[in-house]
């Protein structure tokens, strides 16, 4: 697989402050919901999520390898648009630790990493022995769902 030579002979600082930049840039950090079929249809629990769009594949391949995740094709809107793919992080211990080294880079979407950062350290100390969030009350996983999705938002900033 052909790798750019710009990603590859990258210093550990400098990578993780490119990682930095494409996740403020083309990405995405947030918690999402995910319906608990055997309890009631108003329980969810919350999966801490980081993505990264792009149509340049070459980057989201050196992504992969560096961080893990997967990379999958991003539906065509408009067929005058490059095809894209998106690069996709799921697993939480991934997650913390990717958006742990990258935090110190971010500019823009930094209090949505601070928010599933903290999501994930209560879960790790509050977690039962197969790690789900069943400690966590049902309130409080609103609660960050809340932050995440107002940070999240689209549209023109508002100021509060």
């Amino acid at each position: 697989m052909y790798k750019p030579k710009t990603l590859v002979y990258l210093d550990p600082e400098m990578h993780l402050a490119y990682m930095g930049g494409l996740v403020d840039g083309e990405g995405y950090i947030s918690l999402v919901p995910v319906r608990n079929k055997t309890q009631e249809k108003k329980d969810f629990y919350l999966v801490p999520t980081v993505k990264v769009a792009s149509t340049y594949l070459d980057v989201l391949d050196y992504i992969k390898e560096e961080h893990g995740g997967h990379i999958s094709k991003l539906r065509v809107i408009n067929k005058r648009c490059k095809p894209a793919r998106s690069w996709e992080l799921r697993n939480r211990k991934l997650v913390y630790k990717f958006l742990h080294s990258i935090y110190p880079h971010l500019r823009i979407k930094k209090e949505q990493a601070k928010i599933v950062l903290r999501f994930i350290c209560e879960i790790e100390t509050d977690k039962n022995k197969r790690g789900m969030q069943n400690k966590m009350p049902q309130s409080k996983r609103d609660e960050y769902y809340k932050l995440i999705r107002k940070l999240n938002k689209r549209g023109p900033a508002t100021t509060e």
